[in-house]
């Protein structure tokens, strides 16, 4: 890869012991977006909710599209960098640096194309075979986390979509790996199963800002999760 992930300061205050593996540490990734910035920027992203609702109020279909990406864009923007810093080993928002790398702009676009091509590939096996789409959709869905570390360790989308450096992550991670993938799965699971208790309890109005929070606080979660099983891994990776 091109950019390696370094282990934030300097070599004389690294860790002298191995990382704590990350499924002794799931509090701790529960509760990072309970910090105090990814709190309030949760927040305030949640009011977008208002604003689409007003658009859907009035049929304003361009609009409510227009809000949506730009929550989209704002939240997968604040996950990749905690994925970064977190694959430096901060998970605590106090300890991250004052500028962001303007690097980490352009990530969602490229996790998006990723996400296209991916889904071209699969269209095109899929007519002319199932049981090739099932196999290799298995395949892209467990090749996805590696995809999406290779994007920001290496910043390069050509890198991301190359099958051979998502194997390569794959096996620095290790059987973890794995571990990881159902955590991912859980937790892709549990945003659907959060909402269903907790919108009957609210208005119709507070309906799509509690969806928006909810939206973010499930993404920030896996962001910091992915992020520190690369700082796990820092080594082999």
């Amino acid at each position: 890869m091109n950019r390696t992930v370094p282990v934030q300061g300097p070599p004389e205050a690294a860790p002298a012991h191995a990382p704590t593996p990350f499924w002794l540490r799931l509090n701790s990734f529960f509760g990072f977006p309970f910090q105090r910035e990814p709190m309030i920027y949760g927040l305030l992203l949640s009011l977008v909710g208002l604003l689409m609702g007003v658009f859907i109020k009035l049929g304003m279909l361009v609009g409510l599209l227009l809000t949506a990406l730009g929550f989209l864009l704002a939240v997968s923007r604040y996950a990749f960098k905690v994925m970064a810093l977190a694959s430096q080993g901060l998970l605590r928002t106090q300890d991250y640096p004052r500028h962001d790398d303007p690097d980490w702009k352009p990530l969602p676009w490229k996790l998006f194309a990723l996400l296209v091509l991916q889904g071209a590939l699969l269209g095109f096996v899929g007519r002319r075979s199932m049981a090739l789409y099932a196999v290799l959709n298995l395949a892209v869905s467990l090749a996805l986390p590696a995809a999406v570390m290779v994007l920001v360790q290496s910043m390069s989308l050509r890198q991301a979509i190359n099958p051979f450096m998502q194997l390569a992550t794959m096996q620095a991670v290790g059987w973890p790996y794995l571990l990881l993938c159902a955590f991912l799965f859980l937790l892709s699971m549990g945003a659907p199963m959060v909402l269903g208790m907790l919108l009957p309890a609210v208005g119709p109005w507070l309906g799509l800002p509690l969806l928006l929070l909810v939206l973010s606080y499930f993404t920030w979660v896996m962001a910091a999760l992915m992020g520190y099983v690369m700082y796990q891994s820092h080594e082999a990776l």
